[in-house]
């Protein structure tokens, strides 16, 4: 009798002795930690791959049910702790999966705020209702002080008023996007309009330097130092406006894409090494062809009258001139190489390439 009466002063550390039972909203919650809140994270591993913060949720989760369902005395405490580390994890992931968005979609971001309330708000939810419901006290014994209906109404909202923020600042955000991308849009265009029209100088240049059938005399030195100096002002334009394209694909490459202008993206691929190279060995050729024909300018009585120290140094300014065309054409050649190569990898501007390839090899 006196081990009866021992066992029974036992206390029980792990089921309350109060009469409530599991109903209600208080019910339909512990469902909600048991099978529908495992089963809804299940399909987002299933669509987004398998999360180790989210087993732990799931586990942590039917955890919390398990104790509500069977009124352990700790329940409402574990069930607290479950919601708390369901919002901070939730939080965590939305501004991860936004972030990553926001790669190529910039105004995904702005919508990270309303996201990670979004994210937050069943959870707040159900903690005021597990520390205001009579239900949930008398189910698990709680003498502790509830919050009044003023405490909670302020905790609601000083939320919405966040929750409305986050919107006000999504729709800003949109709208700053949208005029960024108008304007990075037209910004592109001018640019590329600027390459064309700069490009069309530059052959037209390079043309007339080539009609120089001869350079005998001195008008035809002087038309011929006129238009090194004409091609070298184009080919400067031509080289500055091909690098601040390419810098501002750089800098713009997600917002070009999400405008639909990844053919920009793209033919910036062509100012590349080689591209770089063959300016190179054209500006030394142009070097060479005027320091050969200023000294055929200056010289020139001297270089007619076979001067052996005047046609000496004539010949050797001739030489050094027809080294440097001779490594401009090699660069050249393999420019016009590599962007045959670069049209096939990249079928979208591959047409727009081989035209001006095919313009270029007329020259």
């Amino acid at each position: 009798m006196s081990s009866e009466t021992e066992n029974n002063s036992v206390p029980q550390p792990t089921v309350n002795q109060y009469g409530e039972k599991v109903g209600g909203w208080l019910l339909f919650f512990s469902i909600c930690l048991v099978v529908l809140s495992p089963l809804h994270m299940l399909a987002e591993m299933g669509e987004s791959g398998i999360s180790v913060a989210r087993l732990g949720l799931i586990c942590f989760s039917v955890y919390a049910g398990i104790c509500l369902l069977g009124r352990r005395h700790d329940a409402v405490r574990i069930a607290k702790a479950y919601l708390l580390v369901l919002a901070l994890v939730s939080s965590g992931l939305t501004f991860q999966q936004l972030a990553t968005a926001s790669q190529t979609n910039p105004a995904a971001l702005y919508a990270v705020p309303l996201g990670i309330l979004e994210s937050v708000f069943p959870s707040l939810v159900w903690y005021l209702y597990l520390i205001k419901s009579e239900r949930v006290a008398r189910t698990y014994g709680l003498t502790h002080t509830r919050p009044s209906n003023l405490q909670v109404g302020l905790v609601l909202i000083c939320f919405f008023l966040l929750f409305f923020g986050g919107i006000l600042v999504q729709t800003i955000g949109k709208q700053t996007t949208n005029f960024k991308a108008t304007a990075i849009k037209d910004e592109a265009t001018l640019r590329c309009s600027r390459i064309g029209e700069t490009a069309t100088k530059f052959k037209a240049a390079l043309d007339r330097l080539n009609m120089l059938k001869s350079v005998t005399s001195k008008a035809e030195i002087t038309e011929g130092l006129e238009t090194i100096k004409e091609v070298q002002a184009v080919q400067t334009q031509s080289l500055n406006e091909g690098q601040a394209l390419a810098y501002f694909v750089r800098q713009n490459q997600a917002e070009l894409r999400a405008e639909n202008l990844s053919d920009v993206v793209e033919i910036s691929g062509i100012y590349g090494d080689t591209y770089y190279a063959y300016h190179n060995a054209l500006a030394g050729c142009l070097a060479a062809m005027k320091n050969w024909l200023e000294y055929s300018r200056d010289n020139y009585d001297a270089v007619s009258q076979n001067k052996p120290a005047a046609v000496a140094h004539y010949r050797t300014l001739y030489s050094e001139y027809q080294s440097a065309l001779e490594k401009q054409n090699r660069a050249y050649s393999a420019h016009l190489t590599f962007a045959e190569s670069y049209a096939r990898q990249h079928p979208s501007v591959s047409k727009l390439i081989n035209e001006t390839i095919s313009q270029q090899r007329t020259q």
